[in-house]
C-alpha cells in the first residue's frame, strides 16, 4: 500500500492519543505542549502516530525485565544467548516485521572459570579480581611475578618503561592520561603482550569495589593473563609500588573454543533496494544482568520496530533492524554480517547503532560531512523530544557501527545521557535492571524510531557510501590510526 493512498488513515484518532497519555502520565512536558498546540497538518499527524503510538504502548519494560530477570548475562556462545537470541526472534515476529531470520556465524568462545590473585609481598592479600575476556589459562602454579605501575597505559607510558616491563606483571589504570585520547584495553593488553610481560593487571575507573569485565584480546586468546580489579585494591597496590618492590600470584581456569551464534534480523520491506539499518547488540557479560550494556540499546530497537511495524504506510526504503550477537568478544556479529552482505553495502543508506542508551540529548554522525545539512534538520525536527539541533560528527570505535564504517557505510547514533550511578556498573556485576530507566529509554525510541523513519523515507539518502581513501582521511582526521594498528584493523597502510 502506498504512502500516498493510507496519509489518512489512522488507528487511533489525535484526540484519544492525547488523552490516553495524558492518563499514563509518562509523556514528557516539552511533548505535551507539542501535542496539544501543533498543527494538524498531514505531516504532524504522521509524527503524533509515532510517538503517540510509543508513549501509549511502550513493551520496553516488560522486554527488559525479560532479557534481565529471565536470561540474564547473555554471553554469545552459551545457553543464556541462545535463549536470548529466541525471544528477539519471537519479538520481533510478534510485532509484525517480515523477513525474521537467523543469521549464524562462527566465533571463539569463552567461558570464566576458577580466579586465584593475591598480592603475595610485601603483604599477603587475596584479591577480588575478575579475567578478562579471552584470558588464558595458567599453569597450575600460575603466574608469579613483580608488579610494574605504567599508569593508563598508553602507548608514550609504555615506550617510557620499556627497559623494566619484560617479566612483569603490567599494572594499569583505565582511560587515559588527561588531554590524550582514551585507550582501549584491548591496546593495553596489546601493548602489554609486545613488551614481553607476564600478565596484565587493569584497574577499574570507577569507584565502588568492583572489578570491570572486558575482552583484552578479540579474534583470539591471548598469550597471557589479563585481569580487572577495582579502583580501590588497584590504587592501594599502586601506592605499594611506587614505595616497595611488589609481587602478585595469578593463577586462572577458563574454558574457549569455536562456537556459534546468531544476528536476529527482521525488516520493514520498502518500496526501493536501498536499505536502512537500525541495530544493536544483544550479548552482555555474565556478571550481571547486561541491563545498561545493553539492554537499553536492545528493547528501544524492539519497540523501534514494534511501532514502525504497526504503521500502514510502506517506508520508501527497507527498514532492517538487526540484534547482534558477540560484539562482547570483539564484534563477530557485526563483522560476519559486513562480510556476508558485502555485495549489499552500496545500497546501505544508513546504520544507526544503539549501544547503552538513556536520555536522548542529540544525534551523531560517524565522521561524514556530507550528511550534516540533512541530519541538523531531522535533528530540529526533534526539539520537543529533547534532542539539540547541534549535530556531532566524530568518527569512534568498538561497537557494532566499526565494520560499517570501515567498509565506507555512513553510520549514525541517537546522542543520549545515562546518569553516574547507570555508568558506574559499566560491565560489571551491578549492571543490574534497577539501574535502567523506562522513561528515558522510551523517550530514546521516539527519536530512534522518528530518526529511521526520516531516513527511510529522504528523497535522497543521507551520504553515498564512502570511497576507502575517504574512510583514511576520516580515521586520521578523528585521531583513530593508532587504535586501529594496536587491534590489528588498520588496512590502508602508512
Amino acid at each position: 500500500m502506498s504512502r500516498t493512498s493510507t496519509r489518512t488513515s489512522t488507528c487511533r484518532t489525535i484526540v484519544e492519543l492525547r488523552a490516553e497519555m495524558r492518563r499514563r502520565w509518562i509523556i514528557p512536558l516539552g511533548l505535551a505542549l507539542f501535542l496539544s498546540t501543533a498543527p494538524a497538518q498531514a505531516g504532524d499527524e504522521f509524527r503524533e502516530r509515532i510517538i503517540g503510538r510509543i508513549y501509549t504502548g511502550a513493551e520496553i519494560r516488560k522486554n527488559l525485565e525479560y532479557l534481565c530477570d529471565r536470561i540474564g548475562g547473555r554471553l554469545s556462545g552459551t545457553e543464556s544467548g541462545r535463549k536470548a537470541e529466541e525471544y528477539a526472534k519471537k519479538v520481533f515476529t510478534e510485532y509484525g516485521l517480515q523477513n525474521v531470520r537467523f543469521e549464524t556465524f562462527t566465533m571463539l568462545g569463552w567461558e570464566r572459570g576458577e580466579l586465584d590473585c593475591e598480592v603475595s609481598s610485601p603483604i599477603r592479600r587475596t584479591l577480588g579480581a575478575i579475567a578478562l575476556g579471552n584470558t588464558p589459562s595458567t599453569s597450575p602454579e600460575g603466574v608469579f611475578a613483580s608488579v610494574i605501575d605504567v599508569g593508563f597505559g598508553s602507548p608514550g607510558e609504555f615506550e617510557a618503561k620499556a627497559k623494566e616491563i619484560r617479566g612483569k606483571i603490567v599494572l594499569c589504570r583505565h582511560g587515559a592520561p588527561p588531554g590524550h585520547r582514551s585507550v582501549h584495553r584491548v591496546e593495553k593488553m596489546t601493548l602489554s603482550q609486545r613488551h614481553g610481560a607476564a600478565a596484565m593487571v587493569l584497574i577499574n575507573g570507577t569507584p565502588g569495589n568492583v572489578p570491570q569485565a572486558g575482552t583484552c584480546q578479540p579474534g583470539s586468546i591471548a598469550s597471557i593473563p589479563g585481569i580487572s580489579v577495582s579502583r580501590e585494591e588497584g590504587e592501594w597496590i599502586a601506592r605499594l609500588a611506587a614505595i616497595e618492590e611488589v609481587k602478585m600470584r595469578i593463577r586462572a581456569v577458563n574454558r574457549s573454543g569455536e562456537t556459534t551464534a546468531r544476528n536476529v534480523v527482521g525488516e520493514i520491506p520498502g518500496e526501493g533496494d536501498e536499505v536502512v539499518i537500525i541495530g544493536a547488540h544483544l550479548d552482555s557479560w555474565d556478571l550481571a544482568q547486561g541491563a545498561i550494556d545493553n539492554g537499553t540499546g536492545s528493547v528501544v530497537v524492539m519497540e523501534a520496530a514494534r511501532v514502525l511495524a504497526s504503521l500502514e504506510e510502506e517506508p520508501d526504503r527497507t527498514i532492517r533492524f538487526i540484534l547482534f550477537m558477540g560484539e562482547e568478544f570483539g564484534l563477530y556479529g557485526s563483522k560476519a554480517y559486513v562480510k556476508e552482505h558485502a555485495d549489499e553495502l552500496d545500497g546501505i543508506a544508513l546504520m544507526v547503532n544503539l549501544d547503552m542508551v538513556g536520555r536522548p540529548t542529540g544525534l551523531g554522525l560517524g565522521g561524514v560531512d556530507a550528511a550534516l545539512p540533512i541530519f541538523r534538520k531531522i535533528a530540529a525536527g526533534m526539539r520537543e523530544l529533547g534532542v539539540r539541533s547541534e549535530v556531532t560528527n566524530r568518527a569512534a570505535l568498538h561497537s557494532d557501527h566499526q565494520p560499517f564504517l570501515l567498509e565506507g557505510v555512513p553510520t549514525a547514533s541517537v546522542r543520549t545521557k545515562l546518569e553516574d550511578d547507570q555508568l558506574k556498573y559499566y560491565h560489571s556485576a551491578g549492571d543490574t535492571i534497577d539501574k535502567a530507566i523506562p522513561k528515558d529509554l522510551t523517550d530514546c525510541a521516539a527519536v530512534a524510531a522518528l530518526l529511521v523513519w526520516e531516513a527511510a523515507n529522504l528523497p535522497v539518502r543521507p551520504a553515498p557510501r564512502l570511497a576507502p581513501d575517504q574512510v583514511k582521511e576520516i580515521l586520521i582526521r578523528d585521531n583513530l590510526k593508532e587504535a586501529l594498528e594496536l587491534q590489528g584493523s588498520w588496512r590502508w597502510g602508512d
